[in-house]
């Protein structure tokens, strides 16, 4: 999560102008085929019938990144970052 936001923090400081960012995920966008993976900022107990969440380090991360109690990202080059291939 923290490489994502440090990507968009690049784009914005080399002129993107990005408006939002959006942190989404459906039920933890769990995978429906296999039902061995989550993503997310929770982890979801599928077996109680609540549905209980545990929050995540992410979860609280990302709280206190967007509260303003954590600093920007720190070291972060796209290269780096999941899912950006090298440029």
């Amino acid at each position: 999560l923290r490489a994502y936001i440090a990507a968009v923090l690049n784009s914005v400081r080399n002129g993107s102008e990005t408006r939002g960012y959006f942190q989404w995920s459906f039920m933890d966008l769990f995978e429906f085929l296999d039902s061995n993976y989550t993503y997310g900022l929770y982890f979801v107990n599928f077996s109680d019938p609540e549905r209980k969440r545990t929050p995540k380090a992410s979860a609280l991360w990302y709280s206190a990144f967007v509260n303003g109690t954590q600093q920007e990202p720190k070291n972060l080059s796209i290269s780096s970052s999941p899912g950006f291939a090298s440029q």
